[in-house]
């Protein structure tokens, strides 16, 4: 395994740097300071072809004015909160609200936007760790939250994504990644010749401004199941707006975190022969294909269009503070938030092997 790090750029004054893992057989990932994200991730197609398979910039005033979340760490909470309000022991607070009348993803200066400390002292070559403060007050959330991110790459290409954090006081914390995927290669065409598979049995129907509406759906005999590989394009005209909605594996109300990763999606390109499988300690997955994407320019000067990339952003159900899905979002002082999720990159004909 080798590790580099180098400049990627500069923010008020403030050096950002790329720091590169790559694994014996090639497959490489990048990540930078700034959102703590993932920068860049290259992989081999069936013919052992290395290129990249997520949407991304090549300099760091694209990731600043960024709206799409790029490959960024999402907090404290992913997904929309209804009207950036919530409740916690009976003393109410107002969120930041950065989606019309809605809180999305942290807030305006979600932790998509900080400078985060690359943790030198990581130890092991093969991971990129990373750490930020929040302070008591952030876009509206109560107490002090001290956040850890580690990024391992293994000799088998599995990207392992590690989030820990601790509180002061009571707050929802809600963490994820959102990389956008295209295994055909992030610079061509769209996601919707790939196929994905969810093992999740049910989802939630959400209103018009994309918060959920309190119901718990199966997905059978419905344009919502991928139980199966399936096209993503082949019900796609069935789905107003496009999948933007958040998947459940074999949801009780109570079981909604495990304690090793689990597979909850596959995703795979017959174009390429490429292959991600997704596991997460958490019990659901939010689906969402580019739909507003607008043709931002990414890198090697492709433009982005709709559909040109797609996110599985592995989580606690959106607005679940407001909603009860998991009471575990709200993080108590005497806990440690953890999430751990597990990204394998495989082709075809390892799947067959």
């Amino acid at each position: 395994m080798a590790r580099r790090s180098e400049l990627f750029g500069v923010i008020e004054n403030v050096p950002v740097y790329r720091h590169i893992l790559e694994n014996r057989d090639g497959t490489e990932a990048a990540f930078i300071d700034y959102g703590a994200r993932v920068q860049s991730i290259r992989t081999a197609d069936r013919a052992g072809t290395i290129e990249e398979v997520t949407l991304g910039f090549d300099t760091i005033d694209r990731y600043m004015s960024d709206r799409d979340y790029l490959g960024a760490t999402i907090g404290r909470c992913a997904n929309r909160i209804d009207r950036g309000r919530f409740s916690i022991a009976d003393r109410r607070y107002q969120l930041d609200l950065n989606n019309g009348p809605h809180h999305l993803h942290g807030g305006t200066e979600g932790f998509h936007r900080r400078l985060w400390r690359y943790e030198e002292s990581a130890g092991s070559s093969s991971t990129v760790a990373f750490s930020l403060v929040s302070h008591d007050g952030d876009q509206g959330y109560p107490g002090e939250l001290t956040v850890q991110v580690a990024y391992t790459l293994t000799e088998l290409s599995e990207l392992h994504i590690e989030f820990t954090a601790a509180t002061s006081a009571r707050t929802p914390v809600n963490l994820t990644n959102h990389c956008y995927w295209n295994l055909n290669n992030s610079h061509d065409g769209t996601i919707l010749d790939h196929q994905l598979q969810l093992d999740c049995s049910a989802y939630l129907p959400v209103d018009s401004t994309l918060i959920p509406t309190g119901e718990i759906r199966s997905v059978e005999n419905t344009p919502m199941a991928f139980l199966r590989p399936t096209d993503i394009g082949s019900r796609f005209e069935l789905v107003q707006g496009g999948y933007d909605h958040c998947y459940l594996r074999d949801y009780d109300g109570e079981n909604s975190v495990s304690a090793e990763p689990v597979r909850i999606a596959t995703l795979t390109s017959g174009a390429s022969g490429r292959v991600l499988e997704i596991a997460t300690t958490k019990s659901a997955t939010q689906f969402y294909t580019g739909n507003f994407l607008d043709g931002l320019i990414g890198r090697g000067g492709a433009p982005y269009r709709r559909y040109a990339g797609l996110c599985l952003e592995p989580q606690y159900p959106p607005d679940s503070i407001n909603q009860g899905f998991c009471p575990e979002i709200t993080l108590v002082p005497e806990q440690v938030y953890r999430h751990h999720i597990v990204l394998r990159f495989l082709t075809v004909q390892d799947k067959e092997g």
